[in-house]
């Protein structure tokens, strides 16, 4: 089972930070490399600039699979142009090819 939980306090946005650091790692170390992942998650994904983000308007998500963290995502409204925009959207390795990115989606378009 799937669950969104939006992220509020400051133990979700460790959470969060620990999952993205996970993800990056993973993922993005033979695309990019050690100090451009270092860079974005210092830069984009640490619990400051989360805590920031949360403030200008952004919404974070939790993505719970069978009772574990399984990923997460960030959406930002534009209320004069009635939209949203999907700023993250990340699942970790050992959680794809089970429907959560389309499920994500969908949770989206529904918001």
């Amino acid at each position: 089972m799937i669950r969104f939980i939006k992220i509020h306090s400051e133990q979700q946005i460790a959470d969060v930070t620990y999952l993205a650091r996970e993800i990056w790692q993973e993922h993005y170390l033979p695309i990019v490399g050690q100090k451009q992942i270092d860079y974005m998650l210092e830069k984009f994904q640490c619990e400051e600039a989360i805590t920031k983000q949360l403030a200008d308007g952004y919404e974070y998500y939790s993505v719970t699979y069978d009772g574990h963290s399984a990923g997460y995502m960030a959406v930002v409204s534009n209320m004069s142009e009635s939209s949203l925009m999907i700023s993250k959207i990340y699942v970790r390795k050992s959680d794809r090819s089970y429907g959560l990115g389309k499920q994500m989606l969908e949770f989206v378009e529904a918001l």
